[in-house]
C-alpha cells in the first residue's frame, strides 16, 4: 500500500514543481502522514487492492492537505 501511495502520488502529479532533492525527503514524510493521521486509507488500499472512484478521491484530497503541509515546511 504504501508503494502504490507513492506512485500514485508521482503520477498523479502531487510531486510536480519540488526540486529532485526534495523528493526522499517528501515521501518519507508523506508516509509519516498517512501512517499517523490517514491509517484508515492505508488499510483501505491494503484491503481492497483497487482504487475505486471514491477511495481516490479521499487519496487526492489527503494528498493536497500533506502537500500544503510540505509547501510549508520548504518555505521556513
Amino acid at each position: 500500500e504504501k508503494q502504490i501511495l507513492v506512485i500514485y502520488a508521482a503520477k498523479n502529479g502531487f510531486v510536480d514543481g519540488f526540486p529532485q532533492p526534495a523528493l526522499r525527503r517528501y515521501e518519507e514524510e508523506m508516509l509519516g502522514f498517512f501512517e499517523t493521521r490517514q491509517a484508515d486509507i492505508l488499510s483501505v488500499i491494503r484491503d481492497k487492492k483497487n482504487l475505486d472512484d471514491d477511495l481516490k478521491g479521499r487519496l487526492n484530497k489527503a494528498l493536497e492537505e500533506f502537500k500544503g503541509m510540505f509547501v510549508a515546511e520548504e518555505k521556513k
